[in-house]
Protein backbone atom coordinates (compact mmCIF):
# COMPACT_ATOMS: atom_id res chain seq x y z
CA UNK A 1 0.00 0.00 0.00
CA UNK A 2 3.00 2.54 0.52
CA UNK A 3 3.58 2.20 -3.45
CA UNK A 4 0.74 4.13 -4.10
CA UNK A 5 1.99 7.55 -3.26
CA UNK A 6 5.40 6.73 -5.82
CA UNK A 7 5.76 9.25 -8.56
CA UNK A 8 5.35 6.50 -10.99
CA UNK A 9 1.81 6.39 -10.36
CA UNK A 10 1.60 10.42 -10.69
CA UNK A 11 2.63 9.97 -13.52
CA UNK A 12 -0.03 7.56 -14.76
CA UNK A 13 -2.49 9.72 -13.38
CA UNK A 14 -1.37 12.99 -15.67
CA UNK A 15 -1.09 10.86 -18.48
CA UNK A 16 -4.57 9.63 -17.63
CA UNK A 17 -5.36 13.36 -17.82
CA UNK A 18 -4.08 13.90 -20.81
CA UNK A 19 -5.28 11.45 -22.24
CA UNK A 20 -8.88 12.61 -21.52
CA UNK A 21 -8.28 15.78 -23.77
CA UNK A 22 -6.79 14.32 -26.85
CA UNK A 23 -9.18 11.36 -27.69
CA UNK A 24 -8.46 8.52 -29.32
CA UNK A 25 -4.41 9.26 -30.50
CA UNK A 26 -4.22 10.04 -26.39
CA UNK A 27 -5.77 6.64 -25.70
CA UNK A 28 -3.00 4.37 -27.41
CA UNK A 29 -0.45 6.25 -25.63
CA UNK A 30 -1.97 5.55 -22.06
CA UNK A 31 -2.21 2.13 -22.33
CA UNK A 32 1.65 1.86 -23.28
CA UNK A 33 2.48 3.92 -20.02
CA UNK A 34 0.34 2.40 -17.73
CA UNK A 35 1.75 -0.87 -18.58
CA UNK A 36 5.58 0.54 -18.18
CA UNK A 37 4.08 2.11 -14.73
CA UNK A 38 2.97 -0.81 -14.00
CA UNK A 39 6.27 -2.91 -14.39
CA UNK A 40 8.19 -0.65 -12.98
CA UNK A 41 5.66 -0.48 -9.76
CA UNK A 42 5.72 -3.89 -9.44
CA UNK A 43 9.69 -4.14 -9.95
CA UNK A 44 10.11 -1.43 -6.79
CA UNK A 45 7.79 -3.60 -4.76
CA UNK A 46 10.32 -6.38 -5.69
CA UNK A 47 13.30 -4.71 -4.50
CA UNK A 48 12.06 -3.63 -1.78
CA UNK A 49 10.58 -6.87 -0.60
CA UNK A 50 13.84 -8.41 -1.63
CA UNK A 51 16.28 -5.94 0.98
CA UNK A 52 13.65 -7.03 3.58
CA UNK A 53 13.91 -10.88 2.72
CA UNK A 54 18.06 -10.56 2.41
CA UNK A 55 18.05 -8.68 5.93
CA UNK A 56 15.53 -11.56 7.89
CA UNK A 57 17.49 -14.33 5.93
CA UNK A 58 20.49 -13.30 7.78
CA UNK A 59 19.28 -12.63 10.81
CA UNK A 60 17.74 -16.19 10.79
CA UNK A 61 20.75 -17.82 9.36
CA UNK A 62 22.86 -16.23 12.68
CA UNK A 63 19.71 -17.82 14.78
CA UNK A 64 19.93 -21.35 13.52
CA UNK A 65 23.63 -20.75 13.65
CA UNK A 66 23.83 -20.01 17.09
CA UNK A 67 21.33 -22.27 18.13
CA UNK A 68 23.36 -25.60 16.30
CA UNK A 69 26.62 -24.18 18.42
CA UNK A 70 24.67 -24.38 21.26
CA UNK A 71 23.27 -27.69 20.53
CA UNK A 72 26.38 -29.32 18.85
CA UNK A 73 28.81 -27.65 20.84
CA UNK A 74 28.10 -30.13 23.81
CA UNK A 75 27.79 -32.98 22.01
CA UNK A 76 31.66 -32.68 21.01
CA UNK A 77 32.88 -32.26 24.23
CA UNK A 78 33.31 -35.50 26.45
CA UNK A 79 35.15 -35.83 29.90
CA UNK A 80 37.45 -38.72 30.70
CA UNK A 81 37.76 -39.12 34.44
CA UNK A 82 41.15 -39.28 36.41
CA UNK A 83 40.25 -43.07 36.89
CA UNK A 84 39.14 -43.35 33.08
CA UNK A 85 41.32 -44.38 29.59
CA UNK A 86 39.47 -43.16 26.31
CA UNK A 87 39.10 -43.63 22.90
CA UNK A 88 37.66 -41.41 20.20
CA UNK A 89 35.12 -43.03 18.10
CA UNK A 90 33.19 -41.76 15.08
CA UNK A 91 29.58 -43.38 15.05
CA UNK A 92 29.25 -42.44 12.07
CA UNK A 93 32.30 -43.89 9.95
CA UNK A 94 32.69 -46.55 12.19
CA UNK A 95 36.47 -45.81 12.79
CA UNK A 96 38.35 -45.11 16.44
CA UNK A 97 41.59 -43.22 17.28
CA UNK A 98 44.67 -44.72 18.21
CA UNK A 99 45.76 -42.56 20.87
CA UNK A 100 44.38 -43.14 24.22
CA UNK A 101 42.65 -40.11 26.24
CA UNK A 102 43.69 -39.10 29.90
CA UNK A 103 41.87 -37.38 32.04
CA UNK A 104 40.60 -33.88 30.86
CA UNK A 105 37.57 -32.36 28.50
CA UNK A 106 38.21 -33.54 24.81
CA UNK A 107 36.23 -32.59 21.41
CA UNK A 108 35.38 -35.56 19.48
CA UNK A 109 32.91 -33.92 17.17
CA UNK A 110 28.99 -34.08 17.09
CA UNK A 111 28.95 -38.15 15.91
CA UNK A 112 31.93 -39.04 18.24
CA UNK A 113 31.78 -40.67 21.59
CA UNK A 114 34.90 -41.92 23.91
CA UNK A 115 34.74 -45.32 24.47
CA UNK A 116 36.25 -45.82 28.39
CA UNK A 117 38.37 -48.25 30.51
CA UNK A 118 38.78 -48.06 33.88
CA UNK A 119 42.42 -47.16 34.62
CA UNK A 120 42.45 -48.19 38.72
CA UNK A 121 42.96 -51.61 40.11
CA UNK A 122 39.90 -54.10 39.16
CA UNK A 123 38.45 -57.06 40.67
CA UNK A 124 37.49 -60.71 39.56
CA UNK A 125 35.91 -62.51 42.57
CA UNK A 126 35.52 -66.10 42.08
CA UNK A 127 33.83 -67.28 45.24
CA UNK A 128 30.03 -68.74 45.96
CA UNK A 129 28.65 -70.15 42.65
CA UNK A 130 32.07 -68.70 40.65
CA UNK A 131 34.37 -71.11 43.05
CA UNK A 132 36.88 -73.23 41.32
CA UNK A 133 37.02 -76.57 41.67
CA UNK A 134 40.32 -78.78 41.23
CA UNK A 135 42.13 -81.78 41.85
CA UNK A 136 45.39 -81.94 43.79
CA UNK A 137 48.66 -83.67 43.06
CA UNK A 138 47.81 -86.75 45.15
CA UNK A 139 43.92 -86.45 43.45
CA UNK A 140 42.30 -84.91 45.74
CA UNK A 141 38.84 -82.32 44.90
CA UNK A 142 39.29 -78.98 46.36
CA UNK A 143 37.63 -75.92 46.34
CA UNK A 144 39.02 -72.64 46.42
CA UNK A 145 37.53 -69.06 46.62
CA UNK A 146 39.62 -66.55 44.99
CA UNK A 147 39.92 -62.53 44.13
CA UNK A 148 42.39 -61.43 41.52
CA UNK A 149 42.99 -57.85 41.66
CA UNK A 150 45.10 -56.48 37.46
CA UNK A 151 45.21 -53.40 36.15
CA UNK A 152 44.41 -52.02 32.12
CA UNK A 153 48.10 -51.10 31.31
CA UNK A 154 47.90 -47.36 29.22
CA UNK A 155 50.03 -49.05 26.27
CA UNK A 156 47.58 -51.89 25.47
CA UNK A 157 43.78 -49.89 25.93
CA UNK A 158 43.89 -49.54 21.64
CA UNK A 159 44.33 -53.54 21.16
CA UNK A 160 42.09 -54.15 23.74
CA UNK A 161 39.17 -52.26 21.77
CA UNK A 162 40.80 -53.95 18.72
CA UNK A 163 40.33 -57.48 19.96
CA UNK A 164 37.79 -57.22 22.32
CA UNK A 165 35.84 -54.67 22.35
CA UNK A 166 34.67 -53.01 25.74
CA UNK A 167 35.83 -53.46 29.63
CA UNK A 168 33.20 -56.15 30.25
CA UNK A 169 34.17 -58.56 27.51
CA UNK A 170 38.13 -58.14 28.68
CA UNK A 171 36.85 -58.53 32.29
CA UNK A 172 35.22 -62.18 30.91
CA UNK A 173 38.59 -63.02 29.55
CA UNK A 174 40.80 -61.78 32.43
CA UNK A 175 38.52 -64.06 34.24
CA UNK A 176 39.00 -67.36 31.97
CA UNK A 177 42.55 -66.98 31.83
CA UNK A 178 42.88 -66.52 35.75
CA UNK A 179 41.24 -69.79 36.31
CA UNK A 180 42.03 -71.81 33.95
CA UNK A 181 46.07 -70.75 35.38
CA UNK A 182 44.80 -71.61 38.86
CA UNK A 183 43.34 -74.71 37.97
CA UNK A 184 46.72 -75.93 36.13
CA UNK A 185 48.59 -74.82 39.74
CA UNK A 186 46.69 -76.91 41.55
CA UNK A 187 48.21 -80.01 40.63
CA UNK A 188 51.79 -78.94 41.87
CA UNK A 189 50.58 -78.99 45.77
CA UNK A 190 49.12 -82.26 47.66
CA UNK A 191 46.50 -81.80 49.55
CA UNK A 192 48.62 -81.61 52.79
CA UNK A 193 50.34 -78.54 51.23
CA UNK A 194 46.70 -76.71 51.00
CA UNK A 195 45.78 -77.21 54.61
CA UNK A 196 49.29 -76.27 55.94
CA UNK A 197 51.08 -73.71 53.08
CA UNK A 198 48.68 -70.96 52.48
CA UNK A 199 51.35 -68.66 51.89
CA UNK A 200 53.19 -70.77 49.83
CA UNK A 201 50.29 -71.44 47.46
CA UNK A 202 49.13 -68.09 47.07
CA UNK A 203 52.63 -67.20 45.91
CA UNK A 204 52.50 -70.09 43.30
CA UNK A 205 49.32 -68.95 42.28
CA UNK A 206 50.21 -65.60 41.58
CA UNK A 207 53.54 -66.70 39.45
CA UNK A 208 50.66 -68.92 37.51
CA UNK A 209 48.39 -66.24 36.79
CA UNK A 210 51.05 -63.20 36.15
CA UNK A 211 52.50 -66.01 33.79
CA UNK A 212 49.17 -66.78 32.09
CA UNK A 213 48.21 -63.39 31.25
CA UNK A 214 51.85 -62.46 29.35
CA UNK A 215 51.02 -65.99 27.77
CA UNK A 216 47.34 -64.95 26.38
CA UNK A 217 47.94 -61.47 25.60
CA UNK A 218 45.51 -60.04 27.79
CA UNK A 219 46.82 -56.64 27.91
CA UNK A 220 47.12 -56.75 31.64
CA UNK A 221 48.91 -56.97 34.59
CA UNK A 222 48.26 -58.54 37.64
CA UNK A 223 49.15 -57.31 40.94
CA UNK A 224 47.27 -59.64 43.88
CA UNK A 225 46.29 -62.71 43.61
CA UNK A 226 44.14 -63.64 47.78
CA UNK A 227 42.83 -66.91 48.76
CA UNK A 228 39.71 -65.89 50.19
CA UNK A 229 38.71 -69.95 51.11
CA UNK A 230 40.27 -73.75 50.55
CA UNK A 231 38.22 -76.40 51.72
CA UNK A 232 39.01 -80.18 51.46
CA UNK A 233 36.23 -83.23 51.81
CA UNK A 234 35.68 -83.26 54.92
CA UNK A 235 37.61 -86.93 55.28
CA UNK A 236 41.02 -86.26 54.21
CA UNK A 237 40.57 -82.79 56.34
CA UNK A 238 39.51 -85.00 59.40
CA UNK A 239 42.56 -86.96 58.86
CA UNK A 240 45.06 -84.24 58.61
CA UNK A 241 43.75 -82.94 61.57
CA UNK A 242 44.12 -86.26 63.86
CA UNK A 243 47.80 -86.60 62.41
CA UNK A 244 48.72 -82.75 63.49
CA UNK A 245 47.08 -83.88 66.89
CA UNK A 246 49.79 -86.71 66.76
CA UNK A 247 52.29 -84.89 65.88
CA UNK A 248 51.45 -82.22 68.43
CA UNK A 249 51.03 -84.58 70.91
CA UNK A 250 54.33 -86.19 69.73
CA UNK A 251 56.37 -83.09 70.33
CA UNK A 252 54.98 -82.37 73.35
CA UNK A 253 56.00 -85.70 75.41
CA UNK A 254 59.29 -84.68 73.33
CA UNK A 255 59.39 -81.03 74.85
CA UNK A 256 58.09 -82.36 78.32
CA UNK A 257 60.79 -85.22 78.47
CA UNK A 258 63.34 -82.20 77.63
CA UNK A 259 62.34 -80.23 80.05
CA UNK A 260 62.65 -83.02 82.49
CA UNK A 261 66.12 -83.62 81.73
CA UNK A 262 66.78 -79.89 81.68
CA UNK A 263 65.30 -79.73 85.47
CA UNK A 264 67.82 -82.74 86.20
CA UNK A 265 70.72 -81.60 84.73
CA UNK A 266 69.96 -78.26 86.48
CA UNK A 267 69.49 -79.57 90.13
CA UNK A 268 72.59 -81.84 89.15
CA UNK A 269 74.53 -78.65 88.29
CA UNK A 270 73.77 -77.15 91.44
CA UNK A 271 74.37 -80.27 93.80
CA UNK A 272 78.02 -80.61 92.31
CA UNK A 273 78.25 -76.71 92.41
CA UNK A 274 77.30 -76.81 96.65
CA UNK A 275 79.37 -79.79 97.02
CA UNK A 276 82.43 -77.69 95.14
CA UNK A 277 81.66 -74.80 97.88
CA UNK A 278 81.19 -77.18 100.51
CA UNK A 279 84.71 -78.12 99.95
CA UNK A 280 86.12 -74.88 99.17
CA UNK A 281 84.71 -73.64 102.44
CA UNK A 282 85.93 -77.15 104.52
CA UNK A 283 89.01 -76.85 102.63
CA UNK A 284 90.05 -72.97 103.81
CA UNK A 285 88.15 -73.72 107.55
CA UNK A 286 91.18 -76.79 107.31
CA UNK A 287 94.12 -74.10 106.28
CA UNK A 288 92.80 -71.89 108.87
CA UNK A 289 93.01 -74.10 111.71
CA UNK A 290 96.57 -75.53 110.05
CA UNK A 291 97.69 -72.08 110.19
CA UNK A 292 96.26 -71.33 113.49
CA UNK A 293 97.90 -74.83 114.80
CA UNK A 294 101.42 -73.75 112.93
CA UNK A 295 101.59 -70.62 114.03
CA UNK A 296 101.03 -71.95 117.68
CA UNK A 297 103.46 -74.20 117.16
CA UNK A 298 105.72 -71.38 116.48
CA UNK A 299 104.89 -69.59 119.34
CA UNK A 300 105.47 -72.63 121.33
CA UNK A 301 108.68 -73.18 119.84
CA UNK A 302 109.64 -70.11 120.01
CA UNK A 303 108.63 -69.91 124.18
CA UNK A 304 110.79 -72.93 124.48
CA UNK A 305 113.70 -71.96 122.59
CA UNK A 306 113.89 -68.35 124.56
CA UNK A 307 113.69 -70.68 127.91
CA UNK A 308 116.01 -73.06 127.02
CA UNK A 309 118.81 -69.88 125.67
CA UNK A 310 117.43 -67.88 129.27
CA UNK A 311 118.12 -70.96 131.61
CA UNK A 312 120.92 -72.33 129.93
CA UNK A 313 122.80 -68.72 130.31
CA UNK A 314 121.67 -68.28 133.49
CA UNK A 315 123.26 -71.93 134.52
CA UNK A 316 126.96 -70.52 132.96
CA UNK A 317 126.14 -67.57 134.85
CA UNK A 318 125.57 -69.12 138.12
CA UNK A 319 128.46 -72.50 137.31
CA UNK A 320 125.85 -74.81 138.39
CA UNK A 321 125.54 -78.31 137.29
CA UNK A 322 122.21 -79.33 135.36
CA UNK A 323 121.40 -81.26 138.85
CA UNK A 324 122.30 -78.22 140.93
CA UNK A 325 120.10 -75.82 138.46
CA UNK A 326 117.60 -78.59 138.49
CA UNK A 327 117.62 -79.10 142.66
CA UNK A 328 118.62 -75.62 143.73
CA UNK A 329 117.71 -72.89 141.47
CA UNK A 330 114.28 -74.52 139.82
CA UNK A 331 113.31 -75.32 143.04
CA UNK A 332 113.62 -71.60 144.62
CA UNK A 333 111.79 -70.53 141.67
CA UNK A 334 109.16 -72.98 142.00
CA UNK A 335 108.85 -72.55 145.22
CA UNK A 336 108.22 -68.37 145.29
CA UNK A 337 105.70 -68.66 143.20
CA UNK A 338 103.72 -71.84 144.23
CA UNK A 339 101.24 -71.19 147.01
CA UNK A 340 100.97 -73.71 149.83
CA UNK A 341 103.55 -76.08 148.64
CA UNK A 342 104.34 -79.23 149.33
CA UNK A 343 107.71 -79.92 150.57
CA UNK A 344 107.87 -82.90 152.50
CA UNK A 345 107.85 -85.41 148.98
CA UNK A 346 110.36 -88.64 149.16
CA UNK A 347 113.14 -87.74 146.77
CA UNK A 348 112.46 -91.18 144.31
CA UNK A 349 115.24 -90.45 142.34
CA UNK A 350 117.53 -91.82 144.62
CA UNK A 351 115.13 -94.17 146.96
CA UNK A 352 112.26 -95.70 144.80
CA UNK A 353 111.10 -97.67 147.44
CA UNK A 354 109.59 -95.06 148.93
CA UNK A 355 105.58 -94.40 148.40
CA UNK A 356 104.12 -91.33 148.97
CA UNK A 357 101.28 -91.92 152.07
CA UNK A 358 97.60 -90.89 151.34
CA UNK A 359 98.00 -87.63 153.48
CA UNK A 360 100.65 -86.41 152.13
CA UNK A 361 98.36 -86.11 148.48
CA UNK A 362 96.27 -83.27 150.06
CA UNK A 363 96.85 -79.54 150.91
CA UNK A 364 98.42 -78.69 154.62
CA UNK A 365 96.42 -75.70 155.55
CA UNK A 366 93.42 -73.75 153.74
CA UNK A 367 95.44 -71.69 150.47
CA UNK A 368 93.72 -70.15 147.79
CA UNK A 369 90.72 -72.42 147.02
CA UNK A 370 93.14 -75.05 144.83
CA UNK A 371 91.71 -77.95 146.07
CA UNK A 372 93.27 -81.24 145.59
CA UNK A 373 96.94 -81.61 144.61
CA UNK A 374 98.07 -84.30 142.31
CA UNK A 375 100.49 -87.05 142.83
CA UNK A 376 103.97 -86.78 142.23
CA UNK A 377 104.01 -89.04 138.93
CA UNK A 378 100.76 -87.02 137.41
Amino acid sequence: RDQVKSPELNVIGTLSSDESLRGGQASVTSSQVSSQSSSLVIRNMAGDMGMKIGAGACCTLCCIGVLLLAILLPMSLKRVNMDEYGIKYNKLTKKYSDKVLEMGLHNVGPTGQVLKYKRTVLNVEMKGADAMHCLSYDGVEVLMEAQIQYQIMFSEVVDILDEFGDEDKIRIYVRAVAGEAMRAACANFTAELFYFSRDRLQAEMLKAVSDAFIDAESHCRVNIVNLLDVRLPPTITGAIENTQLAVQDSEKATNERGQVLIEAETDLFKAQKAEEITIVNAQAQVNSIVAKIENQIDQLEQKWFERTRAFSNMKKLLELSPKEFVQSYLKSVLLQSAVNPIVNLPNTEFDSSVQPQPNDLTTSGRGSGRGKVKTATE
